[in-house]
């Protein structure tokens, strides 16, 4: 069963920055209707990510280097949607040629160059709307580039991140990007069900693994070169875990098992309880597959029903799974 998650997100709000890369930004935000209720529509009619009632134009930022293996580059970046993945993302100027966006919106591409000189990205999300971004291609002898000071319009970072369990205990992986006019390099702090913090990479990317105390919001809070602070807030759930399949099955003469399957983000290791009719104190370890099996003698058994229950690592009970005793 994958893992479910929730995040309070804050309201999106699109800008224009300034990034040392001739980049134009255009923003815009509409407001979709329909002359009939989504109800009323057939389900072939609807699509499976339907933009939202409010939908933003997506923001694309990328960079371009070279590969040290003749004319061939790379392109990499991220577009910021209300659904970034699976959008084609468009180069044309001294490239050409299309990428498709994975689930947090990240796009790369290798290819060859034509020439030094400009190259255009272009992405249209679900709802039509169009962002773009100009990358200048140049070959130079690499110098020591002299400290870079925050430009005189500085904005505070726009910082995005998720949690989710790594289906070891209480193991969870935080990973996100910081938009920036300087993303490398800047530390970002965890507060909240988790303590550490992190460093930013070349273009602002930054994961960090940790134990978490408990079920709850988790802070993330960066600081550019600027002094200027950015912060979000994650919120980490896990759920109950559910036990299916449960059967009693008669072996033998005196002999029985109890088998089932249990359902979480991270099963092995559970303790399932049985109860009902069975014999008291039986219990059962969970496989890494959620299995579960527990041999027993019966030597006087009864009609009726056999239970099983489990709690997961934040101790969250199951439902009270049932098995009919037939004799």
């Amino acid at each position: 069963m994958l893992s479910l998650f929730r995040r309070l997100r804050r309201p999106c709000a699109r800008r224009s920055r300034s990034i040392p890369m001739h980049t134009e930004v255009l923003c815009s935000r509409i407001m979709l209707t329909s002359e009939f209720p989504a109800d009323d529509l057939p389900a072939d009619d609807l699509p499976a990510d339907d933009p939202p009632v409010e939908n933003f134009a997506p923001y694309i930022w990328g960079d371009v280097w070279t590969t040290s293996s003749g004319t061939t580059v790379e392109i990499s970046g991220w577009v910021m949607d209300e659904y970034p993945e699976g959008l084609t993302v468009t180069f044309s100027g001294a490239v050409s040629g299309t990428t498709t966006t994975d689930e947090f919106g990240g796009f790369s591409l290798i290819t060859d160059i034509s020439e030094l000189g400009p190259i255009y990205a272009t992405v249209v999300d679900a709802g039509g709307l169009v962002g773009s971004d100009e990358m200048f291609f140049f070959d130079a002898v690499p110098i020591d580039p002299p400290p870079i000071d925050p430009p005189a319009d500085n904005l505070a970072p726009y910082i995005w991140g998720d949690a989710w369990t790594t289906s070891v205990g209480t193991t969870v992986e935080i990973s996100g990007w910081v938009m920036d006019e300087h993303p490398e390099g800047l530390i970002v702090t965890f507060s909240g069900v988790v303590s550490g913090t992190t460093t930013t990479d070349g273009f602002g990317g930054f994961s960090l693994i940790t134990d978490i105390s408990a079920l709850g919001p988790i802070y993330a809070t960066v600081v550019d070169a600027g002094g200027l602070v950015g912060s979000d807030e994650v919120f980490f759930f896990d759920a109950a875990p559910d036990i299916n399949d449960f059967s009693v099955l008669q072996l033998g003469p005196n002999e029985w098992v109890l088998r089932g399957t249990v359902v979480d983000e991270a099963p092995v290791g559970l303790i399932v309880t049985f109860g009902g009719v069975v014999p008291g104190g039986l219990t059962a370890v969970v496989e890494a597959d959620g299995t579960f099996e527990r041999y027993f003698t019966w030597n006087n058994p009864s009609l009726g029903m056999a239970t099983a229950t489990v709690d997961d690592v934040w101790s969250q009970t199951s439902n009270l799974a049932e098995g009919f005793v037939f004799v």
